[in-house]
C-alpha cells in the first residue's frame, strides 16, 4: 500500500544517507531536524550543522530546523510533541536513525503519548557502518584522506538495507473482547465481518453482536493493532506486527 505524504522528524546527527534515504518509501511534505543549539560539544555541533546543511541542499521540500538542546530530553520530548500536534492532519513519519539515544527516547516517548493512526516510527538499517572503515585505515596507515573525504559525503553510515518499524503501543488497556479477537487474526486474517463473528464465536462459544465486532474493530485499528481494507464491498481485517507483539 502506498504511503502519503507525510511530515518527518529527525534529530540532527552525523549522518547524511539515514536522513534523505527514507523520503523514497515515507513521501516528503516537510521535514523538521531537531537541531543542536549549544555549544558544549562545539566539535560535534559543527559537524552536524555540516550535515543539516547537505540534507537541506539535497531536498526539494521545506526544511525546518528546530533549535534545541539535542541532549535535553524534555526539550526534544516537548518540541517533537508540538510538531505531532501542530500537523493533526497529516502523516507523521519519526526517523530515529540519526538521533543520539536521549533524543531517540524523547522521541518515541512523545509519540507514545500523543497517538495517533497516521503515526509512524522507523529506523532505517545502512548498508555500511563508516567508523570502523575509519579506524581500520588510521591503524593500517592507509589512504585517510580518501575515507575522510567519503565521511564528509554519507556520515558515519552509508546506503540502506532496509527498515526496522517501532511500534507506537497504545497507553490504555483493551478490553478481553478485543484480546479474544487479536487471537483470532493472528491464527488468520478475516476477509469481511462475519467471518471474523463467526471464528470469534467458535473461540468464545458466546454470540457477539456484529454491531459489538464492528465497534472494536474501529478502537482497534484506531489503536494500530489491526489493519481494515474494502474488498469487494466486504471488509478485510488484519492483524498488524503491534498487534501481534501486543497479543503475545
Amino acid at each position: 500500500m502506498t504511503k502519503e505524504k507525510g511530515i518527518h522528524i529527525v534529530a540532527e546527527g552525523f549522518e547524511l544517507d539515514r536522513a534523505i534515504e527514507p523520503i523514497y518509501d515515507y513521501p516528503i511534505e516537510k521535514m523538521y531536524i531537531l537541531g543542536a543549539n549549544q555549544t558544549k560539544y562545539s566539535g560535534g555541533n559543527k559537524l552536524a550543522k555540516h550535515f543539516v546543511q547537505k540534507i537541506k541542499e539535497e531536498l526539494r521540500v521545506e526544511v525546518q530546523t528546530k533549535e534545541l538542546d539535542i541532549y535535553n530530553f524534555q526539550e526534544v520530548f516537548e518540541e517533537t510533541a508540538q510538531i505531532i500536534q501542530e500537523n493533526q492532519n497529516q502523516p507523521i513519519y519519526i526517523n530515529i536513525s540519526t538521533a543520539p539515544k536521549l533524543s531517540l527516547v524523547a522521541m518515541i516517548s512523545a509519540a507514545y503519548l500523543n497517538k495517533r493512526k497516521n503515526m509512524e516510527i522507523f529506523y532505517l538499517k545502512p548498508q555500511e557502518y563508516l567508523l570502523p572503515k575509519m579506524l581500520k585505515q588510521i591503524t593500517d596507515d592507509g589512504d585517510i584522506e580518501k575515507i575522510k573525504n567519503e565521511f564528509l559525503e554519507h556520515g558515519f553510515a552509508k546506503g540502506k538495507t532496509g527498515y526496522e518499524e517501532i511500534p507506537v503501543f497504545p497507553i490504555k488497556n483493551i478490553k478481553e473482547i478485543d484480546k479474544k479477537i487479536l487471537k483470532v487474526l493472528k491464527n488468520k486474517e478475516a476477509k469481511s465481518i462475519s467471518e471474523l463473528k463467526n471464528k470469534l464465536e467458535e473461540r468464545t462459544q458466546k454470540e457477539t453482536k456484529r454491531s459489538t465486532i464492528q465497534y472494536r474493530i474501529k478502537n482497534l485499528e484506531k489503536d494500530g493493532l489491526i489493519s481494515t481494507e474494502r474488498q469487494n464491498r466486504r471488509l478485510q481485517i488484519k492483524i498488524k506486527k503491534l498487534g501481534k507483539i501486543y497479543i503475545d
